[in-house]
C-alpha cells in the first residue's frame, strides 16, 4: 500500500522530467529559469510542504499534482521565514558519492515508509526553531543517459566493473583510440572475458532500469535554525 502511494509521486516527477529543458547561449549566460523547488518545512510546530514554481508552468504543475492527488488542497502562500534575530543557522548540501547513473535504493526495495524517516525528526523541531529540506529540480541534459549507456555497454563487453565505474569520459576516449592505433597481434579469444559477480550483475540491471526513466538535475539543501549552535546542529 505504501509503495502504491509513492508510485504516484514517481509519476509526478516523471512528468516534470519530460518538460522542455531551457538551453542556448542566452540561458548559458544569464541562467536557466526552468527549475522547481520542493520543500519540507518545519516551522511553528507545523510541517508544511511547499512547491515553488516559475509562473509559466504554474498551471501545469498544479494539474500534475491534482492528477496524482485528486484530494490535495493547494494554497498560494507568501514566502516563509524560519529564522529569528537570535538564530544560529547551519546549512549543508547533499551530494552523490558515485556517478549519477548508479542506482539509489528506491521505495521499491524499502519495507517501511521512507517519508516517516524525514518527518519524525522534523516533528521534534521546537517552536523557536526551524528546519528546511529543499529539493531543487530541473530537466536534465541527455548527457547522463548517454554516459550510462556507454558504461553498461563496456561492462557487457567484458571490461571490469570497478574500472568502468571509476573511469572518466576522457580515459574512455583514450582507451578507445589506443585500441585503434595499437592493435594487438594476440587473439582476443586467448584472454578469458571478465565475468560479473552476482552483485555486479544486479547493479547493472538497476542501472539499466534507472536510465530508462527521465532524468532530473537535483540539488538538495538542508537548513537548520535554532537558539544555539548545538541545537541547530542536532536538528
Amino acid at each position: 500500500q505504501i509503495r502504491e502511494k509513492i508510485a504516484l509521486a514517481e509519476t509526478l516527477f516523471s512528468s516534470l522530467a519530460g518538460l522542455k529543458r531551457e538551453k542556448g547561449l542566452i540561458k548559458w549566460l544569464y541562467g536557466r529559469n526552468d527549475h522547481l523547488s520542493f520543500e519540507i518545512v518545519a516551522k511553528d510546530n507545523k510541517i508544511n510542504f511547499y512547491v515553488i514554481v516559475p509562473d509559466k508552468i504554474k498551471d501545469f504543475v498544479e494539474q500534475q499534482i491534482h492528477a496524482q492527488y485528486p484530494h490535495a488542497q493547494i494554497d498560494v502562500e507568501s514566502d516563509y521565514n524560519i529564522f529569528k534575530p537570535q538564530s544560529h543557522i547551519i546549512g549543508a548540501y547533499l551530494f552523490l558519492k558515485n556517478k549519477s547513473v548508479f542506482p539509489l535504493k528506491t521505495y521499491k526495495k524499502i519495507e517501511s515508509d521512507p517519508l516517516s524517516v524525514i518527518l519524525n525528526p522534523l516533528s521534534k523541531v521546537g517552536e523557536e526553531e526551524g528546519a528546511v529540506i529543499q529539493y531543487i529540480i530541473r530537466p536534465a541534459s541527455p548527457k547522463w543517459h548517454r554516459q550510462g549507456v556507454k558504461m553498461i555497454r563496456d561492462i557487457r563487453e567484458g571490461q571490469k566493473f570497478e574500472y568502468v565505474a571509476r573511469r572518466s569520459g576522457f580515459m574512455r576516449s583514450l582507451q578507445k583510440w589506443k585500441k585503434v592505433l595499437f592493435k594487438s597481434n594476440k587473439q582476443d579469444s586467448i584472454n578469458e572475458p571478465y565475468r560479473l559477480t552476482q552483485m555486479e550483475e544486479e547493479m547493472v540491471k538497476n542501472m539499466e532500469e534507472k536510465i530508462s526513466h527521465g532524468g532530473l538535475e537535483l540539488t538538495i539543501r538542508i537548513i537548520s535554525s535554532a537558539n544555539t549552535k548545538e541545537k541547530a546542529q542536532l536538528n
